[in-house]
């Protein structure tokens, strides 16, 4: 079932665009594939994204309820769920949208394990420079700073009075995120890092313009 409906999918999408769009460079293929997978997403991108925007604006009650003493883990839950009710908001969607991205992942670390070495690609490098079958290395620790660039961008963007809240939270992610990145990337295929540079440069971008829509939406 996963080989059917994702697997190879993906794996027939990023050899049509090895063989037509990339130049014959699997390097060019890779961040033409992550764009595709980026625009395909969009909408459930723009729901996390709107989602958040919403959190940001309510994290001063949230924050209040969190800390009020006088109420039980139990009363501070329900008034936290009728918070998230009133305003139409689902505060596991960012998770979802790291859950749905997990199959996209393992698909992509099956074809640069195995697929790459199976004859499908001619050239196995990004510009002819860097070796796709190698592992992660300096690629890994690129990824691990655009991350942390990534994360630094939405804390910068949490309001004063929510700062003792989500602000915690995501001070950590900060630093945990980029060093797991280097973990999990270290000693994978250079592909797999190129996409997660990738993958982070445009979830940048997008939020950027997602963000800058509601703007002017709000207007």
């Amino acid at each position: 079932m996963f080989d059917t409906f994702i697997y190879q999918p993906i794996f027939q999408t990023l050899l049509f665009i090895y063989q037509r769009l990339s130049w014959g460079d699997l390097g060019i293929a890779v961040v033409f594939l992550t764009f595709f997978i980026r625009v395909v997403l969009f909408p459930l991108f723009w729901k996390s994204t709107k989602d958040q925007a919403v959190m940001k604006k309510i994290q001063p009650e949230i924050s209040h309820i969190q800390k009020d003493k006088s109420l039980d883990a139990q009363k501070k839950g329900e008034l936290l769920m009728k918070v998230y009710k009133a305003n139409k908001l689902n505060p596991l969607s960012s998770v979802f949208i790291i859950i749905i991205q997990l199959p996209v992942f393992f698909a992509l670390f099956k074809i640069f394990t195995n697929g790459i070495s199976g004859g499908a690609f001619d050239n196995t490098t990004l510009l002819g420079l860097i070796d796709l079958r190698e592992k992660g290395g300096i690629l890994a620790l690129v990824a691990a700073v655009l991350q942390y660039i990534q994360i630094k961008f939405s804390i910068a963007k949490l309001s004063e009075g929510a700062k003792q809240g989500a602000f915690d939270a995501q001070k950590f992610m900060l630093f945990a995120a980029p060093l797991l990145t280097v973990i999990v990337l270290w000693n994978l295929p250079k592909a797999l890092a190129l996409y997660w540079v990738a993958m982070t440069v445009f979830s940048v971008a997008q939020q950027w313009y997602i963000e800058r829509k509601m703007k002017k939406k709000s207007k």
